[in-house]
C-alpha cells in the first residue's frame, strides 16, 4: 500500500524512458506505458499520457491523438492529451489538432486551439482559420476577431473563398479594406 502513490510517477517515468530503449525492452515498457494511458485509473493514465509525450516517437504521438479523439474517454484524459500533443510540436498532429476544434467538449477545443499556437508558432493566420471552421462560438468569433483586425493579408485574401459563412467573409473584406491591407478588387 505504501508503494500506491508512486505509480503515477512510475508511468510517466517509464513513458520518458521509451526513447532510451531498444528491442524487446522497449516493446514491453510501450505496451505497459499505453495500457496505463487507454485503460489506466485517472490518477495513473495522465502521467502515462505525459510519459508518451516525453518518449517523442510517432507511435506515442498517435496515442495520444487516439486518446484525443476518442469520444468515449473522460473530457479531463482527452484535454490532456490534447496538450500534450502541443507540447509534442509535431507537424504531424496539426489535422487531428485542428478536427478537435469541433469537438463538443469545450476544455477539448480549448486545448486544441492553444496546442495548434505551439505545433504552428509562426502562422497564427493559419492557426486562426482552422479555428473559424469551427461551429462554435467560444472558438470561431475570436478567430475572427483576429482575422479581421491582425491576419496575414495574403493568405486571408488567397483562402477567403474556402470560408461558408457570407457574414463572416464580409467581416474580413471589410478588415483588409480597413486595414488597407490588401487592394480592394482583390477582396471585393
Amino acid at each position: 500500500e505504501a508503494e500506491l502513490p508512486l505509480v503515477p510517477a512510475a508511468a510517466e517515468a517509464l513513458g520518458r524512458m521509451l526513447a532510451r530503449l531498444e528491442g524487446e525492452d522497449e516493446a514491453r515498457v510501450r505496451k505497459v506505458v499505453v495500457r496505463l494511458a487507454t485503460e489506466g485509473a485517472p490518477n495513473v493514465n495522465l502521467p502515462a499520457i505525459s510519459g508518451l509525450r516525453f518518449a517523442g516517437d510517432e507511435k506515442s504521438r498517435a496515442v495520444l491523438e487516439n486518446i484525443a479523439s476518442d469520444r468515449i474517454e473522460l473530457s479531463n484524459v482527452r484535454a490532456h492529451a490534447t496538450k500534450e500533443l502541443g507540447r509534442f510540436q509535431k507537424p504531424g498532429s496539426v489535422e487531428v489538432l485542428a478536427a478537435l476544434l469541433k469537438d463538443e467538449d469545450r476544455g477539448v477545443r480549448s486545448e486544441a486551439l492553444e496546442s495548434l499556437r505551439r505545433v504552428l508558432p509562426s502562422e497564427r493566420t493559419r492557426v486562426e482559420l482552422y479555428a473559424l471552421s469551427s461551429p462554435y462560438s467560444d472558438i470561431s468569433q475570436p478567430a475572427a476577431s483576429f482575422l479581421s483586425t491582425r491576419g496575414d493579408p495574403v493568405e486571408l485574401v488567397a483562402r477567403l473563398s474556402e470560408i461558408n459563412d457570407p457574414e463572416v467573409q464580409r467581416r474580413l473584406r471589410y478588415g483588409l479594406v480597413r486595414r488597407r491591407a490588401a487592394p480592394t478588387d482583390q477582396v471585393g
